[in-house]
């Protein structure tokens, strides 16, 4: 469930409904919005069956994702999903009790099994993540006499931090994240970066009348980076997709800073999951965008262009949309780029002025342009 953001600590109006049976909208919220939807909104059914009686609310939710819902958390309540089958890929349900609530009601889910490598060689991940449903209890419409309340889910109550899962290698270990998603990467799982100064490397030059290479002023080097989410410090799931190294080249008076991508082909989620919407505040042309493959991974590289290397001292805004056909997953997600302000240790020193317009990816030629 790449990228699941929720919670919120909006005030809203208390239910306030007579004694029965409602169908109640409900929607996912991302965390802190009061109405932003959340990529998990997709793996619920947008009605609630809620059950009144003396001000004690029974809430009835249908899922899609019951398979990575290994619990859920909400008013003090620890539930798990019974597991059923409906129309529209319904497989669980979630069943909890809350007196009088809000329209916005805090949950956390742990979520297990998610198809998104952790780093460590398993092509699965756990992971815990807060929520909040907002019920529209001005929308309730009644279905019928109230029925008795007979708890048929087992709850145990929260302490506040009852669920503790081990969040996948290089992400946020706590609540939050890329949403969102999430996502996958055969690059090294190694965000650090080498403190030393900046070295300048000639680059290789051409002649027409000699075999003799020419340096040139300004080598291709590298960066690494780390992908951070679009409202928050934390690490974006998205880290996970991208190989984190930068290729930096002068082009002209610019510089072109080339971003690469990189998922498991056998994570299904097709040769195109991940597409760049935004960079840099501006809109990436479909016409600079290059897909690729290798043996096990598909990739994608694009590029933005700077003036100077102080550019990267700040973050970079930048926007993805994700799709993942098998759970219903097709939504843009903000993120900032952090680069690290140190050089590597050596820069790319055998390289022509034909090799600033080419890049070797993965055992392919990526011809690269200006934006």
């Amino acid at each position: 469930m790449m990228g699941l953001l929720f919670t919120s600590s909006v005030q809203a109006a208390t239910a306030n409904l007579d004694d029965g049976t409602y169908n109640v909208p409900v929607t996912v919220i991302k965390e802190g919005s009061k109405t932003d939807v959340s990529m998990a909104n997709g793996f619920f059914d947008q009605t609630a069956a809620v059950n009144v009686n003396s001000g004690n609310y029974t809430i009835t939710l249908n899922t899609t994702g019951a398979k990575y819902i290994g619990a859920m958390i909400v008013a003090g309540q620890t539930v798990k999903p019974t597991a059923t089958t409906g129309a529209n890929g319904i497989d669980g349900t979630l069943t909890f009790s809350v007196s009088n609530p809000d329209d916005y009601t805090p949950v956390t889910f742990n979520l297990i099994d998610l198809p998104i490598p952790d780093g460590k060689g398993n092509q699965t991940s756990n992971m815990t993540q807060s929520a909040q449903f907002l019920f529209s209890w001005e929308k309730a419409v009644k279905t019928s006499a109230p029925v008795p309340n007979t708890p048929s889910v087992p709850s145990v109550p929260a302490d506040g931090q009852s669920v503790v899962v081990t969040a996948p290698t290089g992400t946020a270990a706590t609540t939050t994240t890329t949403s969102s998603v999430n996502q996958t990467t055969a690059a090294k799982n190694d965000n650090s970066t080498t403190d030393v100064s900046t070295t300048k490397s000639p680059i290789a030059k051409s002649s027409t009348h000699s075999a003799t290479i020419k340096k040139a002023k300004v080598p291709t080097t590298t960066r690494s980076y780390v992908v951070l989410k679009g409202t928050s410090m934390h690490t974006s799931m998205a880290n996970k997709y991208y190989t984190r190294k930068a290729i930096i080249r002068k082009i002209s008076k610019h510089y072109n800073v080339q971003l690469e991508v990189s998922y498991a082909k056998n994570l299904k989620l097709g040769s195109k999951a991940v597409r760049p919407v935004t960079i840099n505040n501006r809109k990436v042309k479909s016409s600079t965008v290059k897909y690729g493959m290798t043996s096990k991974n598909y990739t994608m590289i694009y590029s933005f262009n700077v003036s100077s290397f102080k550019t990267l001292a700040h973050l970079i805004k930048g926007s993805i949309h994700v799709t993942v056909p098998y759970m219903k997953i097709s939504q843009t997600f903000p993120i900032r780029f952090k680069f690290s302000q140190h050089a590597p240790k050596a820069s790319h020193k055998d390289g022509t002025i034909g090799s600033l317009n080419q890049q070797i990816a993965g055992g392919r030629v990526v011809n690269e342009s200006a934006n």
